[in-house]
């Protein structure tokens, strides 16, 4: 797929929560894309309540100045808080990132200040700034949580086409653990008849405790009604037609939060 690079100038300053969030337990937080070339049909980002314009999966926007909007600000910041780089809308590590470089240049920004960071990917790009972020994590400590729910790139690939392979993001999961930085997974979305069996769970768990990553944040599958439903459905509709029907019993109600019956 060709991607679409549209370039603006970032305006406004971190986002800052009053308080801080009870999720992923941060105060401040940032992202340097908007749309997502993982191209995930799940991703709650596709739905129309977040204004994404264009092809989700191709038109990319990439806020070019955010290093040195980043550089601005932080010093600015009355209190010292952790650090989302992550977006409900976007990697920060997806793949135009590899030649655009934003995240290394966060990266060397974050260095030199005393922010806890919590780092949200899917992507084995990250790797490539292992020397960066080891350096944040000894000056005030770091989280680096992989997005994952799949055990093999059969699913993955119909789901998470752009996204890197499993046996990468657990290769990036050891390699961050075994520099001495907090590792951690989002196990969310698990797919209703497709990987949220026992048997999965079981083996999914079971991997992550060998792992020994801190801690598993799992969820459930959400389809608000529109754009994000239709993706998901068309590849229900693909890959599994046998299980329609029992999709379109659990979602059928359209609920604007995308919650099953």
């Amino acid at each position: 797929m060709t991607t679409n690079r549209h370039y603006v100038e970032a305006k406004l300053k971190l986002r800052a929560a009053p308080l801080p969030d009870t999720f992923f337990t941060t105060k401040y937080g940032f992202s340097p894309y908007r749309a997502c070339g993982h191209a995930c049909a799940y991703c709650d980002g596709r739905a129309e309540k977040y204004y994404v314009e264009g092809d989700f999966e191709s038109d990319i926007v990439i806020r070019r100045n955010l290093p040195e909007l980043l550089r601005k600000n932080l010093p600015k910041l009355r209190e010292l808080g952790p650090i989302s780089i992550s977006s409900g809308v976007s990697d920060p590590y997806q793949p135009v990132e590899k030649d655009e470089g934003l995240m290394r240049r966060c990266a060397e920004v974050l260095a030199d200040y005393g922010h806890p960071v919590f780092l949200m990917t899917k992507s084995k790009l990250a790797l490539r700034d292992l020397d960066l972020w080891q350096k944040v994590n000894e000056r005030a400590g770091m989280t680096l949580m992989i997005s994952l729910v799949f055990l093999n790139d059969k699913e993955r690939e119909i789901f998470e086409p752009g996204a890197s392979t499993v046996t990468e993001r657990l290769e990036l999961l050891r390699a961050f653990k075994e520099a001495g930085i907090d590792v951690a997974v989002s196990a969310m979305p698990f797919l209703p008849y497709i990987n949220d069996s026992a048997q999965h769970l079981d083996e999914f768990f079971g991997l992550l405790k060998e792992l020994a990553v801190s801690h598993i944040i799992p969820g459930e599958l959400t389809l608000r009604p529109g754009r994000q439903k239709e993706c998901y459905f068309a590849k229900i509709k693909k890959f599994y037609p046998n299980l329609l029907n029992k999709y379109e019993r659990l979602f059928g109600e359209e609920r604007q939060s995308g919650v099953c019956r």
